[in-house]
């Protein structure tokens, strides 16, 4: 099948700690709030000024998530959910700055399993998202982020932005071929990060 239409559902575990939280299980709700944490402050470290604003920002979404539980359709996962409602926290904060240390982050949050080994992965990639969010506007790197940071599938980035797939891909291509140049000499630099920019390269 098509990996940019083909969509991730979620495991049978996740689905069942979404039913529990639906339930009133705050305990479930910390799990979910666990596992997506560190995803969540990468990703929003991109739009702040300093890591207070980023656990703000992070803390504000999950609020508003669990407040809303209900809405969430367990058998489409948690994911997809948390991030459009990011997407609406950071358009309400109206959140803008220099990418903030994710290492300062995690210390913040406090919730986040291994932080350090999160850390030392998402390090890895820094430099070229870095890059990527210097040279995008607000909308631009969320759709690259989405799409190749968190691999939603094209239909799943369509619904979370609210854009048609057929503008999505057109977009992604554009901006592939807008960023190549600029990313490759890190891919040059830093061999380890190649397999982070593959996914640039390749088709959306």
């Amino acid at each position: 099948m098509d990996s940019g239409t083909e969509e991730q559902l979620p495991n049978r575990s996740e689905a069942t700690l979404i039913r529990r939280s639906q339930k009133g299980d705050v305990d479930a709700f910390e799990k979910l709030v666990r596992r997506y944490e560190a995803p969540l402050l990468s990703f929003l470290r991109y739009f702040a000024a300093n890591a207070s604003e980023v656990e703000d920002a992070a803390q504000d979404a999950f609020l508003k998530c669990f407040m809303h539980i209900d809405q969430v359709d367990p058998d489409r996962g948690f994911k997809n959910w948390l991030y459009t409602i990011a997407r609406r926290t950071l358009a309400e904060k109206k959140l803008t700055g220099n990418p903030v240390d994710l290492n300062a982050c995690l210390e913040i949050a406090g919730s986040v399993d291994d932080p350090h080994k999160y850390a030392e992965s998402a390090d890895q990639k820094d430099s070229i998202w870095r890059t990527v969010r210097s040279l995008t506007n607000d909308d631009e790197f969320q759709l690259m982020w989405f799409r190749y940071a968190e691999q939603f599938t094209i239909k799943e980035v369509a619904i979370l932005m609210q854009r048609s797939p057929a503008a999505l891909k057109m977009q992604l291509s554009r901006l592939r071929t807008r960023l190549r140049p600029h990313l490759k000499p890190f891919v040059d630099d830093h061999p380890i990060e190649k397999k982070s920019m593959d996914p640039i390269n390749k088709a959306a």
